[in-house]
């Protein structure tokens, strides 16, 4: 068994979205390099992607509030790539230039033994944005999220929540 093969892509996925962007998503879908999904903290990443990527979560209440609408999304065949933001901002991992490492002392904070960065823990970004590697599958796995590099058609998705409340 091949180590990529331990990390299956899922199928569905999550995105949460302002409620008045939901009618013309169910319209038109969702779609890469849109200014809704820009954010100036990701900018470093879009330059990786080579796009402005939708960002999908595993989980339904990753980035859902009260004041948005979750939007469930059938990504089977779509190009997910890592989740970099997420990568750096929630898991330990290092921005470098041309790769991503794991902080050793993520985790490890109160230990007082030394901890060294293992080669598998150094993730170059031409793998992490490019859909189907293992490095991208595991940092779809670790992250809980992907970025998703082409537009999702309107027929792949479903507002699942926040409608009933907004109709209160």
């Amino acid at each position: 068994m091949k180590f990529q093969s331990k990390f299956l892509q899922p199928r569905i996925m999550y995105h949460a979205t302002d409620k008045t962007r939901v009618e013309a998503i169910l319209r038109d879908g969702l779609k890469i390099n849109s200014e809704v999904n820009f954010t100036e903290a990701g900018t470093w990443a879009h330059e990786k992607y080579g796009c402005n990527p939708i960002y999908l979560s595993i989980k339904p209440d990753a980035y859902h509030d009260e004041t948005s609408v979750l939007l469930k999304v059938n990504v089977s065949g779509l190009k997910l790539a890592g989740d970099l933001p997420g990568l750096a901002g929630n898991h330990g991992f290092m921005v470098e230039p041309d790769a991503m490492y794991l902080d050793p002392e993520y985790g490890h904070e109160d230990d007082d033994e030394e901890v060294d960065v293992d080669d598998e823990f150094y993730l170059e970004y031409e793998a992490l944005v490019e859909p189907g590697t293992w490095e991208a599958n595991y940092a779809i796995q670790l992250t809980q999220t992907a970025a998703c590099l082409q537009d999702i058609p309107a027929a792949r998705i479903a507002a699942i929540a926040a409608a009933s409340r907004s109709a209160k």
